[in-house]
């Protein structure tokens, strides 16, 4: 049925963790919800048939975050349905957080590629985009780490200083303010579409303290 060996470990896997109703109902929903037919589903999830064991609002979660926040158009999504089997609190947010701050700090190419990232081991992903950077992004390892585990780092005393009308983030010992509150934010609402738009915020609620 969903186009691989029957002998295959991939195979087992899908059969025993869902049954007939659920895997047509799940292959309704991506269709229905990423917009294309159920021909091109099933070749997708025949590639990684293993999302099918995912609950129908994990992978609405997942799919909105890709969609909303990310960017990503929804045939992108189906070319790459697996991206879909990895934690969105503990995988996706963290790593595109991290992308997020490279970029608007200009550390990181405009073009890259979230999925690219997320499909990176641990090692690899920390040792490329985490290590070369703990000079210019304090914090960021730190940060990155408790994201990841879901805990709350410590908040490092910082300041946000204006220049030429936009908002200085890179600052010493904000990292893991503007990481983690970034974290939230997009957690939370799936609104915040870069790391200044966050500083704004920041700013804004700092402002309002004193």
């Amino acid at each position: 049925m969903l186009g691989v060996p029957r002998c295959s470990p991939a195979f087992r896997m899908a059969v025993c963790s869902t049954n007939e109703g659920s895997v047509t109902a799940r292959m309704e929903f991506l269709s229905r919800t990423l917009g294309c037919s159920m021909d091109n589903i099933l070749m997708a999830v025949g590639k990684r048939p293993t999302i099918l064991g995912l609950s129908m609002d994990n992978l609405r979660r997942k799919i909105e975050f890709l969609v909303t926040e990310v960017g990503l158009k929804p045939e992108c999504i189906v070319e790459c349905l697996g991206i879909l089997r990895y934690s969105l609190e503990k995988r996706m947010v963290p790593r595109h957080s991290v992308m997020e701050i490279l970029r608007a700090r200009g550390l990181m190419k405009k073009d890259a590629s979230l999925y690219g990232l997320i499909m990176q081991g641990e090692a690899d992903f920390v040792a490329r985009y985490i290590d070369p950077h703990k000079d210019m992004v304090p914090g960021l390892a730190d940060a990155y780490n408790a994201a990841c585990s879901g805990k709350m780092p410590v908040v490092p005393d910082s300041t946000v200083k204006k220049r030429h009308g936009r908002h200085d983030i890179s600052c010493r010992g904000f990292a893991m303010f503007e990481i983690w509150n970034l974290l939230s934010y997009m957690l939370d609402n799936y609104t915040c579409r870069s790391a200044l738009h966050l500083a704004d915020t920041l700013l804004e609620f700092s402002e309002l303290q004193q």
